[in-house]
């Protein structure tokens, strides 16, 4: 009984100190009210500029803060950026950068304790940390706090190496090379265009390996790099034809007869394919893209068995004009096939030509489209009815002001005779009632 007694002042005791050093510990950290989440990840080109590092903390504390500094920590060192003294000391200053000369550029400060990144680039990844001195109470000695955020920097990716268009025999092997930077470093597909999934499976990497191409191979590959933070993509078209004395070229002739035959086609895309300005550019990405998605659909019945003997050496875009779109083609085949549009003739009938909606109907030999003009539009004829005619080279705004001035004169003319004649007729005899002559004075 006695020593259950005398143990409860021990417990009592080890209570009160426990409660005193956790009353201590609470009033000893520093009351932050914000700070900014850590990592902080910037993005090149989307939020890389004015990146705020924004703290905060209990105003009522501030007659207890000594002074506030924010570092930058890298690469081994530590550099001071910016400071304060705080409202605890004699001569309290506001937030300021330590060397605006040279971090001005860089940095800006805002109370109560902001840090403002102007332009972080990937090469500035750093931590940056605030550090606080102050009195926990009136009566405690001067302590330190401090807060830090790791500013993490991420590239969207960007193609170095452009995959280029190909030419090149059947049968040959062929590679498409497609490099990007980036951070993180990207991931590379390629994708065949207007083809479904399954017809190119998961091809990933650099490189992309047509081993022992068929004429159903010709088309556009896409090289798409993508790391989370951006995606790129890139075109290639590839043209094949068969190898041996049959192909087309420049200067290739067989007894001074050509062995190959151009025909030209025209063929108006309904759906599919909507007008733009740019497509009259033949060196814009539009017309790129458009005419090697035009190409593969072109391609597509000729990849048929029945018309392997038929296949074109060659299939060229030239041009894209307005009507929903115009496109002028031009295709070589061997000069011995007898009628070698006819896949292409017969796909159109359907209405469907690949991916497009079409007219079904061919154009034989279509004209080309008249000359763009800046805006893209189609440049209407001036030409006035009797062209041909001797004119007097004066503009319609000259003509009508001569015929102006002389209406002009012709009223002036006739205004002053009129007054002429009045005046006349008003000194003729009769003409006035108090007219005076020598003879009889004033006549009444």
């Amino acid at each position: 009984m006695d020593v259950s007694i005398t143990s409860v002042p021990r417990w009592i005791f080890l209570a009160i100190v426990v409660t005193l050093a956790s009353l201590e510990s609470s009033v000893a950290q520093f009351p932050w009210t914000k700070e900014p989440s850590s990592p902080m990840i910037v993005v090149e080109g989307v939020n890389n500029t004015n990146v705020r590092l924004e703290w905060d903390y209990d105003a009522a504390f501030r007659r207890l803060i000594v002074g506030i500094k924010i570092f930058r920590k890298g690469g081994g060192s530590e550099k001071l950026i910016a400071r304060k003294s705080g409202e605890g000391t004699i001569n309290p200053t506001t937030l300021d950068l330590v060397d605006r000369n040279q971090d001005g550029r860089e940095y800006e400060v805002v109370e109560p304790a902001t840090l403002v990144l102007k332009d972080v680039n990937n090469n500035e990844e750093y931590e940056y940390v605030i550090s606080v001195d102050y009195f926990p109470t009136s009566s405690s000695p001067q302590t330190t706090d401090s807060k830090s955020v790791f500013v993490e920097v991420k590239v969207p990716p960007k193609i170095t190496t452009k995959p280029l268009n190909t030419r090149s025999e059947i049968g040959a092997n062929v590679t498409l090379t497609c490099e990007a930077s980036g951070d993180p470093l990207p991931n590379i597909t390629w994708t065949r265009e207007g083809a479904t999934t399954n017809q190119l499976d998961n091809v990933t990497g650099p490189s992309f390996d047509l081993v022992a191409v068929r004429l159903i191979d010709a088309g556009s590959y896409r090289c798409t790099a993508e790391n989370g933070y951006g995606t790129v993509t890139e075109v290639a078209s590839t043209v094949f034809w068969p190898s041996g004395p049959h192909q087309c070229s420049a200067d290739v002739w067989d007894e001074g007869t050509t062995q190959c035959n151009t025909s030209t086609v025209g063929i108006r895309i309904t759906e599919g394919a909507v007008w733009v300005d740019s497509l009259a550019n033949l060196n814009s990405a539009e017309f790129s893209g458009l005419a090697n998605n035009l190409t593969v659909a072109i391609s597509s019945p000729y990849s048929r068995p029945e018309n392997e003997d038929k296949r074109p050496y060659q299939i060229l875009v030239k041009e894209f004009s307005r009507g929903s779109v115009r496109a002028r083609v031009e295709m070589e085949f061997p000069s011995t096939l007898p009628d070698p549009l006819k896949p292409l003739r017969d796909a159109v009938q359907s209405g469907k030509l690949g991916m497009f909606t079409v007219d079904r109907e061919l154009v034989i030999n279509p004209t080309r489209s008249p000359p763009q003009s800046s805006t893209g539009s189609t440049q209407e004829s001036k030409i006035p009815p009797d062209a041909g005619k001797r004119t007097s080279g004066l503009s319609n705004d000259i003509i009508w002001a001569i015929i102006g001035s002389c209406i002009a004169v012709v009223v002036i003319v006739a205004i002053i005779i009129i007054v002429c004649c009045v005046v006349r007729k008003k000194q003729s005899p009769g003409g006035s009632k108090g007219l005076y002559t020598e003879a009889d004075g004033y006549r009444m």
